[in-house]
């Protein structure tokens, strides 16, 4: 243990005197003795210290006690109280700081060395653990983060249409969940990514019917109405995604307890990344119909029952400050060959052109058309 350095943090200078002594007699280095908390605090970045040896009476305005808790919050180093006090209260408050050892005055250098070696052995075993634990930490993180995207990549081969949609809804909730400030979001945008993972489950022909509007028979509807089911089913078997597996299984429940899953669970029980997923949804599937984002919104609003009202009212308001990508121009600016970043809209709300449409000829001569009857909102958002 001779490599090891101990800093003394003792007020009487004798004690200290002899305590270095012991020390330095048992193969210990010591860098510094101090008097005070304050001291100590400004010596342990100059001299990194193994291990400190802490007096819980000092002068100064902080004691061994606040000292070592500073120490432990800011340096992790081991702290090893020597002291003559030893009533109930002072080791209640010592013990708050987690000391690796307390060791009553007067003491015999073969209950310091043991104190010390002990001390240094187990800090040295929990930084190891610390280390693996970490290793392992990250492993899971990109074993999670792995098993996302080969989901996703398997959703964008067999159900591109599935895929598309879930991408969307993770850039509305991203936008939805900054807006609200909500923390540790990424569970909520990974369940919005993965909200139509279920679809895998199903028989190809029974999708099809279903974007066919076609009748569907009893069993068929069932499973169609389980899909947030069969999705919550692959999630959860998959480590560390059991809140996104929740959030897609109440993915269609109503706030007033009804849809699916047919359980007691309504109102503000139903997880949040679900309320704001059920309004999501049908916000895209509007949309997908040609209306507009805030038409689509205006409509919902009109329903009753099926979305936490004031949540509604949260992501109208996170659409429409959300932020403005692009270059804005006007439309006498506007030319062939730019791309919209934004939906062009009629004044009252009328969807024209969705996002990510490259101008032509054709729609510059449509787009004038629709200023002369009945106007459009700018300035235009192209890149």
């Amino acid at each position: 243990m001779g490599s090891s350095q101990v800093l003394v943090v003792e007020d009487e200078g004798i004690i200290a005197a002899d305590i270095q002594d012991r020390l330095t007699t048992l193969g210990y280095e010591v860098p510094a003795t101090v008097s005070t908390g304050e001291e100590a605090l400004l010596k342990i970045p100059l001299y990194s210290p193994d291990v400190v040896l802490m007096d819980i009476v000092l002068q100064g305005q902080m004691d061994g006690i606040e000292t070592a808790a500073e120490i432990r919050q800011r340096h992790n180093i081991p702290v090893v109280f020597l002291t003559a006090h030893a009533d109930e209260s002072t080791v209640k408050r010592a013990k708050i700081t987690e000391p690796f050892a307390y060791i009553l005055k007067p003491f015999e250098e073969r209950e310091l060395q043991t104190a010390l070696e002990m001390t240094l052995h187990k800090h040295k075993m929990d930084l190891e653990r610390e280390k693996v634990h970490a290793a392992e930490h990250e492993t899971l993180e990109k074993t999670v983060e792995g098993s996302i995207k080969v989901l996703a990549k398997i959703l964008a081969v067999a159900e591109p249409q599935s895929y598309e949609l879930g991408v969307k809804m993770r850039e509305y909730m991203e936008m939805c969940t900054e807006s609200l400030k909500v923390p540790e979001a990424w569970d909520f945008k990974v369940a919005a990514e993965l909200s139509r993972i279920g679809y895998l489950t199903i028989q190809a022909v029974v999708i099809q019917k279903i974007r066919a509007g076609m009748s569907l028979t009893p069993s068929e509807k069932d499973v169609f109405n389980r899909l947030p089911e069969y999705g919550r089913n692959i999630l959860s078997s998959i480590l560390k995604l059991e809140t996104v597996a929740r959030i897609v299984y109440y993915q269609n429940k109503n706030f007033d307890g009804t849809g699916f899953p047919r359980d007691s669970i309504g109102g503000v029980n139903i997880p949040l990344g679900s309320r704001i997923l059920r309004i999501l949804i049908d916000v895209v599937q509007l949309e997908s119909e040609g209306n507009s984002k805030s038409k689509s919104l205006s409509e919902m609003q009109k329903s009753s029952g099926m979305y936490d009202p004031k949540l509604l009212e949260q992501v109208c308001t996170a659409f429409s400050q959300g932020p403005r990508k692009g270059k804005p121009v006007y439309l006498k600016d506007l030319y062939v060959g730019q791309t919209l970043v934004e939906p062009i809209e009629t004044v009252d709300g009328t969807l024209v052109l969705n996002a990510g449409n490259r101008i032509t000829p054709w729609m510059l001569q449509k787009l004038n058309n629709f200023v002369q009857v009945s106007g459009i909102k700018e300035p235009i958002y192209v890149e």
